[in-house]
């Protein structure tokens, strides 16, 4: 299963991609943003710690749903503008994220999450404490490290897909009435 560090990766490969197609821009505040909206489904590991001494006693409940992923999604995009007075966090986008977070799970543990609650609910089973999990987060470094690395050589993929595209516009662009060459003068 991802821990924290995997899950920000798929979370800023999934932003990025998503961004990409809807011609968003991209920031280190947004890149900072995303990577913790990756890791919030896992607020219940937290919660069940605290509230249990058990981080599997809310896990893969409402917080690994489609309902939180839109909620979470939408609803951090909507305080980011109200907050910046900018939209640079793409709400279609942070929905995404947090979709990344159930789609690494799913793919990674194999174990059921509760993508359509409160029709359906699963709940991880068993007990983890304070030092299973710490012991856990400790040992989490190969598939995190495979994450990051896919992540990181996607991403550098589409900066240089992106910078391809920008260097050579569509053949003819110029040419066309009404549109604009690079020089920026009018045809």
């Amino acid at each position: 299963m991802p821990m924290p560090l995997g899950h920000a990766a798929v979370g800023l490969l999934a932003y990025r991609l998503a961004s990409l197609l809807r011609r968003r821009p991209w920031s280190w505040a947004v890149a900072g943003a995303v990577a913790v909206l990756a890791n919030l489904p896992d607020v219940d590991i937290l919660a069940g710690l605290v509230l249990r001494d058990n981080a599997l006693a809310f896990h893969r409940g409402p917080t690994h749903s489609l309902l939180f992923a839109l909620v979470l999604g939408l609803g951090t995009a909507w305080l980011w503008r109200r907050a910046s007075g900018r939209a640079s966090l793409d709400p279609v986008a942070a929905v995404a994220v947090v979709l990344s977070h159930l789609a690494a799970d799913v793919l990674w543990s194999g174990i059921p999450i509760s993508f359509f609650w409160p029709l359906e609910v699963y709940w991880a089973t068993g007990r983890r404490g304070w030092p299973q999990i710490s012991r856990a987060l400790a040992a989490s470094g190969r598939l995190d490290a495979w994450l990051i690395a896919g992540a990181l050589v996607l991403l550098l993929l589409t900066l240089l897909w992106r910078r391809r595209g920008a260097a050579h516009p569509p053949a003819g662009a110029a040419s066309r009435p009404g549109t604009t060459d690079p020089g920026g003068s009018q045809g």
